[in-house]
C-alpha cells in the first residue's frame, strides 16, 4: 500500500509512487530497491537561480555525451519519434527525468557492473527546475561512468539556452534523450514494465473514482484481443490524454497537451510505450495528491504468465473505462479535488 502518514500529502504520494516505479525494472538487472537522498535544497541561494534553461542545457549535454557513446558502440542513430508537448509543468518533467536517470543507471550497470544507485527521491511540495536539474545531473554521472569504461576522452560542452526556455522544451528534450538511451541499452524495457505502469495508473484511477459514490472504481477488463503490437498500445495511451485533459479542465487544473505525429509502427518499441505510460501515470498521481485524505493506493499485481502487448492493451482498456467515468463524474462535481 502507498500511504500518506502524517507528512505533507503531496510529498508522500510522489515519493512513494516514484520508488515503486523503480522496483519492476530494478530487480531484473541487480539494482537495489533502496534509495538514498540527494541534496535538492530550494532554500540554497545558488540553487534558487536554476531555471528551465539550465535544465535544458544539462539535458542537451547529456544527449551529446550519449552520442559519443553511441558512435563508439557502432550503433545507428535512433528513429526520431515526433512527440511534442505544450503546457508541461516541472512536476511532469521530473517524472520523465527520473525515467532518464533510471535508464542511465541501467546503462552504467551494463558497462561497469556497479549496482549502486546514488539517486534518491526528495521533493518539496511544489516541484521546481531545481529538482529536475538534480535528477538529470545524476543521470549525467551515470553516463560519465560509461564513458570512462569505454576510455572515451572526448567531451561535449554544456551550452547556455535562452532564459525564456519552458518546461515543455525541457520535456521534449528529455523524451528524445530517453529514446536515445533506449537505442543503446542491451536490456530493453519489456511489455511487463509497461504493464506495471498501466496497472499503477489503474490503481490510482480506482482511488480517484472512489470519491464518487455510485461509480465502478474497478470495471471488468474488456475482452482480450490477441496479436496487438506495441504501436497499438502506444496509440491507445496517447488517446487517453484527451480524457485526462478534460478531467483537468472541468476540475480547475491543468495538464500538458500531448501531440504525436503519425509514425511507422515498426519503430515503436515497448520502451516508447513505457515512457508514454509514465506520462499518464504522472497526471493521475498528481490528481490523487490533491485529494483530501484518500485511501492508500495498492501496489501493482503481476500476472504469472509472460506478458504480451495484447495483455497491456487489455489493461489500457480498463483504464480507459475508468477515465470515461471520472470525466463524467468530475463534470458534475467540479470541486471534487477537495485538497486543493
Amino acid at each position: 500500500m502507498i500511504e500518506h502518514g502524517k507528512i505533507t500529502k503531496r510529498i508522500v504520494v510522489v515519493f512513494a509512487s516514484l520508488v515503486l516505479f523503480g522496483l519492476g525494472t530494478a530487480a531484473s538487472y541487480g539494482q537495489p530497491k533502496t534509495r538514498v537522498t540527494i541534496n535538492q535544497d530550494t532554500t540554497n541561494t545558488k540553487q534558487q537561480f536554476i531555471t528551465s534553461a539550465d535544465v535544458l542545457a544539462r539535458v542537451e549535454l547529456l544527449r551529446d555525451e550519449l552520442d559519443l557513446i553511441r558512435r563508439i558502440m557502432g550503433s545507428p542513430p535512433p528513429f526520431r519519434l515526433e512527440i511534442s508537448v505544450r503546457g508541461a509543468a516541472p512536476r511532469e518533467t521530473y517524472f520523465h527525468a527520473y525515467t532518464l536517470s533510471d535508464k542511465a543507471h541501467r546503462l552504467a550497470f551494463e558497462f561497469t557492473g556497479r549496482p549502486e544507485r546514488p539517486l534518491g527521491i526528495l521533493l518539496s511540495a511544489e516541484t521546481t527546475p531545481v529538482n529536475v536539474y538534480a535528477v538529470v545531473s545524476e543521470a549525467l554521472e551515470s553516463i560519465y561512468q560509461v564513458k570512462e569504461s569505454l576510455a572515451i576522452k572526448k567531451s561535449a560542452r554544456e551550452n547556455p539556452f535562452d532564459a525564456s526556455t519552458s518546461s515543455s522544451q525541457v520535456l521534449d528534450a528529455i523524451i528524445q534523450a530517453n529514446r536515445e538511451l533506449n537505442n543503446i541499452l542491451y536490456q530493453q524495457y519489456s511489455p511487463l514494465d509497461v504493464y506495471e505502469q498501466v496497472s499503477l495508473s489503474i490503481n490510482f484511477a480506482t482511488r480517484l473514482l472512489e470519491e464518487f459514490p455510485g461509480r465502478t472504481p474497478l470495471p471488468k477488463a474488456p475482452a482480450h484481443q490477441p496479436a496487438k503490437t506495441p504501436a497499438d498500445v502506444f496509440g491507445q495511451l496517447v488517446q487517453l490524454f484527451s480524457d485526462i485533459n478534460e478531467i483537468a479542465r472541468v476540475s480547475g487544473e491543468s495538464t500538458l497537451d500531448l501531440t504525436v505525429r503519425s509514425t511507422t509502427p515498426d519503430f515503436i518499441t515497448p520502451s516508447d510505450v513505457h515512457d508514454i505510460a509514465k506520462m499518464v501515470l504522472a497526471e493521475l498521481a498528481y490528481f490523487y495528491s490533491l485529494l483530501q485524505d484518500p485511501k492508500p493506493v495498492d501496489e501493482p499485481k503481476y500476472p504469472r504468465d509472460r506478458v504480451l502487448p495484447s495483455h497491456v492493451y487489455q489493461q489500457v482498456g480498463i483504464l480507459k473505462a475508468q477515465l470515461t467515468q471520472l470525466k463524467a463524474a468530475a463534470g458534475k462535481q467540479p470541486n471534487w479535488l477537495k485538497g486543493k
